[in-house]
C-alpha cells in the first residue's frame, strides 16, 4: 500500500446531536486526527461525548498547526466556543465566538408559496440565485380585510360573485394554499367577464391595496380592479396570463369617500374571451402597498424583528456593511414621514441614529446617513428597478459611500462618525417597530475596515454563499440566523509548543448540529509521510475526475487514487504568520499535510495532500501585510 490509510469510526456520539429531542445547549463535540498512527475519529467518551485524540505512550506532539474547514455550525445562543486541551487543560478558549441573529415575530405568518411559519419563526423565502429557504424576510403587522372563506375558498363560494355570464365554483385540483382556489369560467360572450369579491366597508381617504395569485391562460388579457363599492372610484390593473401562477400585487386605491364594500374584480378585458381561471391566496390590506398574504382565520400578522450584536461586528469609526435586497414596490414607497429601512444602527450617546441606509420619504432616492444626520448622501431609486440589488456602505475618517451593485454611486469626504454604537443593529427597519422595508434581505455582511472598489466588486461578483475572509460577520440566512463568518471559514490555530500529553483534543460546546469539517494537522515534523514517490500527487500529471455533490461527498475515477485541489488563503497576514509558513513550505511542506474531510459523514474521505512548490503572497495595505495563498493536492485510495 502506498501509504497508510487512517481509520474511521462513527460510532462517536456526533449522530445524536440531531436527534430529537435535541440535545442540551453544552452538548461538546470534538474531532481530531491522531497524526502518529492514522486514526481518526476516535470513539467518543462516554461520560462527555467528547471524542479524544489519543497520541499513546505520551508521544510529543510533532505538528505546529490545526486547520478546520467548513464548519456548519448552528446554536441556541450566540455563544458556541472552540477550545483545544490537552489532557483536559484548555491551552486556547474562545477561538471561535460566532454572534447570532436576533428575529421575533408574535403570531404566526405565511411564505410566498402559502406555507405557514410558527409564532416567532423566521420566514425564508427564495434568494437572488433561486435557491429555495436561501434569504430572510421582514415585514409589518398587517391584517387581510376579507373573510377566511374569500381569502382561501376553503369552505365554498361564499363572498364571491360572478361578473356577467361568468360561472363560480370551488377547486381541488389547482390551488396555492390550502386544498382549494375559486375556478372561474367565463363562456365568451361578453368582455368583463369573472369574478368579484365583496370585501369590508372602507374609511374614506385611506388607501386599499390588493393582492391575489391568479393562474390564467397563456395570453389571456385581463384586468384586476380595485374600487368603492360600484363606482368610478377604482384602480385598474391590466396583465396577461401565463399559463401558470401569478402574483399580483399592490394595486391600490384611495377612498374618495367612505364605501359600503371595498370590491375586488378580477375579469377579462380588451375582448370577449372563452376562458378558465383560477385565483387563491386574495388579500385586502389597509395600506398604500401590499404584503405577503396572510389568513384572516390566524387573526393579524405580528411585527417582525431583525438583528444582530453590534459588538465586534460594526466599528463607529471604520467599516462597512453589504446586503443583497429583493427590492419592490413597498420598499421603495413614499409615504410622509416614513423611512423604508435597509440597515440602522443608533449611537450610544444619546441613542440617535448611528448609522442608516434607507429610502427617503418625499423623493425617490436611498439616502445613507450617519452621526444622526451629521453626514448623508442620496442616490436615486431609478438604479434599483424591482428586484435583487446589492447594497454596500463604507465609512471611515476620509470617507462615507454608498455603493449598488458593485458601483460607486455617491459619496461624501470627511464624514462626521459616530464614537460608539448600542448594543443591537437591525436590519430591514427602524427599532423597534418602525419603517419596514418589507422585503426579502440575504448575505448581510460586516466589515470592521472600509472596503476598496476591488474589494466592493468582488464581493457584489461572488454567487456562492461565502463570505470574505476579513468579513467580521456574514448572515447568509440560508436557514440560520448563526454569524456565518463561521460556516465555510479557514480557522487556523497555532498549538501549544511541545506538547507532550497522550490526549489532544478540540471540543465545540453550545453546538446544537453536528460541524461538517476538513481538519488538519501539518507542521515540521515528519510522522504525515507517510505515502513512496509513486503517491506522490506532484509526481504524476494525470487528473482525476471527480465530482463533489452539494452534500460535500466526493467520488471519482482515477486508474489507482481519487484527486482533489484546495487553496488555503490568509488574508492579511502578519508577518510573523508569513515567516511561520515560509519556513513550513522550504521544509516539510511538500510531505506531510492531511485533510480528513468529512462533507457529509463520509467519514472515508481522508487524502494526503501535497503542497505545490510555490506559494503566492502578494504585498497589501502598502507592504505592511501579505495575501497568503497556498495551493494544495492530494489524493486517496480508490
Amino acid at each position: 500500500m502506498a501509504w497508510k490509510k487512517p481509520k474511521f469510526y462513527y460510532n462517536t456520539g456526533i449522530a445524536s446531536l440531531t436527534a430529537t429531542p435535541a440535545p442540551a445547549a453544552n452538548y461538546p463535540v470534538s474531532n481530531l486526527l491522531d497524526g502518529f498512527d492514522g486514526t481518526l475519529w476516535k470513539a467518543a467518551d462516554a461520560t462527555t461525548q467528547t471524542i479524544k485524540h489519543d497520541k499513546g505512550a505520551r508521544r510529543s506532539h510533532p505538528f505546529d498547526f490545526l486547520t478546520i474547514v467548513g464548519h456548519n455550525f448552528a446554536t441556541s445562543q450566540p455563544d458556541v466556543k472552540l477550545e483545544y486541551s490537552d489532557d483536559d487543560v484548555t491551552y486556547q478558549t474562545a477561538v471561535a465566538v460566532p454572534s447570532k441573529a436576533a428575529f421575533s415575530r408574535a403570531s404566526v405568518a405565511y411564505h410566498s408559496d402559502g406555507s405557514q411559519a410558527a409564532s416567532g419563526a423566521p420566514r425564508y423565502e427564495a434568494d437572488r440565485t433561486g435557491k429555495l429557504l436561501g434569504a430572510i424576510m421582514v415585514e409589518e403587522a398587517t391584517t387581510n380585510l376579507l373573510t377566511a372563506n374569500q381569502a382561501g375558498v376553503e369552505t365554498d363560494t361564499t363572498g364571491f360573485t360572478a361578473l356577467l355570464s361568468a360561472t363560480l365554483t370551488r377547486n381541488t385540483t389547482y390551488f396555492q394554499q390550502g386544498a382549494a382556489s375559486l375556478r372561474v369560467v367565463t363562456p365568451g360572450s361578453v368582455i368583463n367577464e369573472g369574478v368579484q369579491i365583496d370585501g369590508p366597508a372602507g374609511t374614506i381617504s385611506l388607501p386599499y391595496a390588493v393582492r391575489i395569485k391568479i393562474l390564467a391562460p397563456l395570453g389571456a388579457t385581463m384586468e384586476l380592479v380595485v374600487r368603492r363599492d360600484a363606482t368610478a372610484n377604482a384602480t385598474t390593473y391590466n396583465f396577461t396570463g401565463t399559463g401558470a401562477w401569478q402574483d399580483v400585487s399592490n394595486v391600490v386605491v384611495t377612498l374618495d369617500a367612505a364605501a359600503t364594500s371595498v370590491k375586488v374584480l378580477v375579469r377579462t378585458r380588451s375582448t370577449a374571451q372563452a376562458i378558465t381561471f383560477y385565483i387563491d391566496m386574495n388579500q385586502l390590506e389597509q395600506k398604500a402597498y401590499s404584503t405577503l398574504w396572510h389568513n384572516p382565520a390566524d387573526g393579524a400578522r405580528a411585527n417582525e424583528s431583525l438583528s444582530f450584536p453590534a459588538a465586534g461586528i460594526l466599528n463607529p469609526t471604520e467599516g462597512a456593511f453589504a446586503v443583497w435586497i429583493n427590492v419592490n414596490a413597498a420598499s421603495k414607497r413614499q409615504i410622509a414621514g416614513t423611512y423604508p429601512r435597509i440597515f440602522h444602527v443608533r449611537r450610544s450617546s444619546d441613542n440617535g441614529q448611528g448609522i442608516g441606509l434607507y429610502h427617503n420619504d418625499a423623493t425617490a432616492t436611498w439616502r445613507l446617513s450617519i452621526n444622526n444626520g451629521a453626514s448623508s448622501l442620496d442616490v436615486a431609486d431609478s438604479y434599483t428597478p424591482d428586484g435583487w440589488h446589492h447594497f454596500v456602505a463604507t465609512w471611515s475618517s476620509s470617507l462615507l459611500a454608498l455603493y449598488i451593485d458593485g458601483v460607486l454611486r455617491g459619496s461624501v469626504a470627511s464624514p462626521s462618525l459616530a464614537s460608539a454604537f448600542v448594543a443591537n443593529a437591525y436590519i430591514g427597519l427602524l427599532d423597534p417597530n418602525a419603517d419596514f422595508l418589507n422585503t426579502s434581505h440575504d448575505d448581510v455582511q460586516t466589515w470592521n475596515r472600509a472596503l476598496t472598489d476591488a474589494e466592493i466588486a468582488a464581493v457584489y461578483a461572488r454567487t456562492a454563499a461565502k463570505p470574505h475572509p476579513a468579513s467580521a460577520a456574514f448572515f447568509t440566512f440560508d436557514q440560520t440566523l448563526v454569524n456565518g463568518v463561521l460556516l465555510n471559514p479557514l480557522v487556523l490555530l497555532e498549538l501549544p509548543a511541545q506538547l507532550s500529553s497522550r490526549y489532544q483534543k478540540l471540543t465545540l460546546t453550545n453546538s446544537l448540529v453536528a460541524p461538517y469539517a476538513a481538519m488538519s494537522y501539518w507542521g515540521e515534523g515528519t510522522e504525515l509521510d507517510y505515502c513512496d514517490a509513486s503517491f506522490d500527487p506532484n509526481a504524476v500529471e494525470e487528473k482525476a475526475n471527480v465530482n463533489l455533490t452539494e452534500t460535500g461527498y466526493l467520488s471519482g475515477v482515477h486508474t489507482k487514487f481519487i484527486e482533489r485541489d484546495f487553496d488555503l488563503t490568509f488574508e492579511d497576514a502578519e508577518d510573523a504568520l508569513y515567516q511561520k509558513l515560509k519556513t513550513w513550505n522550504e521544509t516539510a511542506g511538500l510531505t506531510n499535510f492531511v485533510t480528513a474531510w468529512e462533507g457529509a459523514h463520509h467519514g472515508e474521505d481522508c487524502f494526503l495532500m501535497r503542497l505545490d512548490k510555490k506559494f503566492a503572497n502578494p504585498l497589501t495595505r502598502g507592504g505592511a501585510r501579505r495575501n497568503i495563498m497556498l495551493s494544495l493536492r492530494g489524493r486517496k485510495l480508490s
